[in-house]
C-alpha cells in the first residue's frame, strides 16, 4: 500500500506540475477558527472514597485557521491551511496542522504536510451538543474523571497523528470518493533523513459513499489503518492495526447511525498508548449509536460509545467504559450557537478493584462561536 500510495503520488504531482500555469494572483492567507466556553455541573461517585471531586468547571477550547489558495490558469488550485491552538489547556501557542495542497476537479487533491489520516474522518453517531463523544473537542471525562488504570479507546474515527505526510483524496464518483495517506515517522521531526528505521510509520485508506434518495440521505465509510512501530534490535515490536465502518440515515431532519472500529496490537504488551493523543492503540472495539433531529435553528441528539479493551494480558476480562451524551443547540446567529449537554461517564476497571473505578452525571452550557 505504501509503495503504491507513493507512485501515484508522483503521478499525481507530475501531472500537476507538467499542467502548471505561469500566472495567477498570489495567495492571500484568511482568518478562521472557533472558541467554545461552558460551564459545568457535575457529580463524580469515587467508590472507595480517596478522591474528592469538586461539583464545578469551567473548560474552553479554540483554535484559529489560516488558510489561502489561488486558482491557476489551468483550473488547478493551490492552497495553504494551518491551524493554531489558542488555549493553554489544548497546549496553546502551538501548530496543530501545517500543510499544503493542489487540488482539481477531476484529478483530486494531493496534500503535503501535518495532515490527519483519513482513516479519522470516517462516518461516526449524529452528536450535537456541548460534549462530544468520540471526538475531540469536549470528551466526556473532561467531566466525568477517568481512573488511569482502566484503558479505552476513544472513538471510532479519531485521528492518531498530525505528522508529516503524503494524502490523496479522489473526486466524487457517484457518491463514492476514496482516500489514502502515508506517514514516514510519526514524531514530527523535519530534520534530516528517516534512513535509521527507528522511529513509527503509519498508513491508512478509507472508502466513502454519500448519496441521496428522493429526500433520503445515505452515508457510509470504511477505513483501514496500520501503524508500524519502531524497529529497534533487540525490542519486541507493538504494530498495531485497525479497521472501522460507519453509516448515517436521514430523512426530514432527522439523523440515525453508529458506527465500529477493531483495534489489535501485534504483540500486546503496552503499558501506555501506542500512539499519543486521539484514538487509544489497545486491543479492543468500541461503538457508536446515536440519533438527531434538526429543525430551524434547534438541533437535539442521544448519544451513546462503548469501549471495551483488554487492559491486562493476565487478565481475561476487559476494561469498560460507557459514555452518554443528550445534547442540544441553538443557531444564535451567523456563527453563534448556545449548546448544551447531559452526560453521563462509567469506568470500569478489568480487575474490579475498586479505587480503579468512577461513575458519574454531569450538566454542561455554553457557546461555540466561529469565525
Amino acid at each position: 500500500m505504501k509503495k503504491l500510495l507513493i507512485a501515484s503520488t508522483a503521478l499525481v504531482a507530475t501531472s500537476f506540475v507538467a499542467t502548471g500555469a505561469q500566472a495567477a494572483d498570489p495567495i492571500k492567507l484568511g482568518l478562521g477558527g472557533f472558541m467554545q466556553q461552558v460551564v459545568a455541573f457535575t457529580n463524580n461517585d469515587d467508590p472507595n472514597a480517596t478522591t474528592d471531586y469538586g461539583s464545578f468547571d469551567q473548560k474552553g477550547t479554540s483554535e484559529v485557521y489560516f488558510a489561502g489558495s489561488t486558482k491557476l490558469d489551468n483550473g488547478l488550485t493551490v492552497g495553504v491551511h494551518m491551524q493554531l491552538e489558542t488555549s493553554r489547556s489544548d497546549a496553546g501557542g502551538t501548530i496543530d496542522w501545517s500543510n499544503m495542497y493542489v487540488s482539481s476537479d477531476t484529478m483530486g487533491k494531493l496534500t503535503l504536510g501535518e495532515v490527519g489520516q483519513v482513516f479519522a474522518e470516517g462516518v461516526k453517531a449524529p452528536i450535537t451538543g456541548a460534549v462530544m463523544v468520540g471526538v475531540a473537542d469536549h470528551f466526556v471525562e473532561d467531566f466525568i474523571a477517568h481512573p488511569t488504570a482502566v484503558k479505552m479507546i476513544y472513538g471510532t474515527a479519531v485521528d492518531v497523528n498530525d505528522s508529516n505526510s503524503i494524502r490523496y483524496d479522489s473526486p466524487s464518483f457517484s457518491g463514492f470518493s476514496f482516500g489514502a495517506g502515508y506517514t514516514a515517522e510519526t514524531s514530527d521531526n523535519e530534520q534530516g533523513p528517516n534512513d535509521t528505521n527507528t522511529r513509527d510509520s503509519m498508513w491508512s485508506a478509507k472508502v466513502a459513499y454519500s448519496g441521496d434518495f428522493d429526500g433520503v440521505g445515505v452515508k457510509a465509510s470504511v477505513g483501514y489503518m496500520r501503524r508500524n512501530d519502531a524497529e529497534v534490535p533487540g525490542t519486541a515490536e507493538d504494530d498495531g492495526k485497525a479497521w472501522n465502518a460507519g453509516l448515517n440515515i436521514s430523512y426530514a431532519g432527522f439523523t440515525v447511525g453508529g458506527s465500529y472500529a477493531k483495534v489489535s496490537i501485534d504483540n500486546n504488551a503496552l503499558a501506555n498508548d501506542a500512539v499519543s493523543g486521539g484514538m487509544g492503540w489497545y486491543d479492543g472495539d468500541v461503538f457508536d449509536l446515536g440519533v438527531s433531529y434538526k429543525t430551524g435553528p434547534y438541533g437535539i441528539s442521544l448519544t451513546y460509545l462503548r469501549s471495551e479493551v483488554e487492559g491486562d494480558t493476565a487478565n481475561n476480562d476487559d476494561d469498560e467504559v460507557t459514555f452518554i451524551s443528550l445534547g442540544g443547540s441553538y443557531d444564535m446567529g451567523p456563527g453563534v450557537q448556545l449548546v448544551g449537554s447531559l452526560i453521563h461517564g462509567d469506568y470500569d476497571d478489568e480487575t474490579t478493584a475498586v479505587a480503579n473505578n468512577n461513575d458519574g452525571w454531569g450538566l454542561v452550557a455554553g457557546v461555540k462561536v466561529s469565525f
